[in-house]
């Protein structure tokens, strides 16, 4: 069993074992005799040390003064990669900026209606197309900015890049984007501002009074439960 000499960086205590950070001159020598013996595979970033240094307590940091060790194996070329670590990996939660998008226009003309990304132009405006069930909602097809769309969590799949308005109607009826965004917190949230924005004063006089009979009504439980503890 061949090893290759390492000049190690840290030592991280993991699982009972100590496992080294080679430097990148280390991998660039196990790089080099994994393709001299035509195995074709990844390099951990970490690995199992097969041999641990007896003065390895009393060193402190690795960083600031890196140690030679002619006998520690960083990894046995011949061997399967048993030493890697255990990495989960997940796809991104994040909404991208992507064809198919719905995007909800936050300034301009149609400020509060739905769109679709049917063409990205460049890193700063998308082509966008918003045909939606009812007239007053309808957006047609424009170059909308970026800094003027927050992005929704609702996509249209398999949607043709710059697909016409048709199809694109179709599919919008398709994924039920109206239902999913009028059942969604975002919408009612918006609803309800958009409410209290258009309150006549007396409204706001009324809605001021049953508040403070709420709070009234809370005061008045809190104080019997005191009393009760007391």
């Amino acid at each position: 069993m061949s090893f290759v000499s390492c000049t190690l960086r840290k030592w991280i205590p993991r699982n009972g074992r100590r496992l080294v950070l080679p430097t990148e001159n280390c991998l660039q020598k196990l790089r080099r005799e994994l393709h001299r013996k035509r195995i074709n595979r990844k390099l951990p970033h970490h690995f199992e040390a097969m041999e641990v240094p007896s003065n390895i307590d009393d060193i402190d940091d690795f960083d600031n003064s890196p140690t030679q060790l002619s006998r520690l194996s960083p990894y046995p070329v011949d061997c399967p990669f048993n030493a890697m670590a255990q990495i989960d990996i997940t796809t991104s939660s994040w909404k991208l900026v992507e064809v198919g998008r719905v995007v909800l226009i936050r300034s301009g003309p149609y400020t509060g209606k739905l769109a679709v990304i049917v063409e990205i132009i460049d890193h700063k405006r998308v082509l966008v197309d918003g045909p939606a069930g009812q007239e007053s909602k309808v957006v047609p097809r424009h170059v909308l900015a970026l800094s003027h769309a927050t992005l929704t969590p609702f996509t249209i799949p398999k949607l043709p890049r710059a697909a016409g308005t048709g199809p694109v109607k179709k599919l919008w009826e398709k994924a039920e984007i109206d239902s999913k965004w009028a059942n969604s917190t975002s919408a009612k949230k918006r609803d309800q501002a958009d409410r209290r924005r258009n309150l006549t004063d007396f409204e706001r006089f009324k809605v001021m009074r049953l508040k403070k009979q709420a709070r009234y009504e809370v005061q008045k439980a809190h104080a019997k439960i005191r009393a009760s503890a007391s």
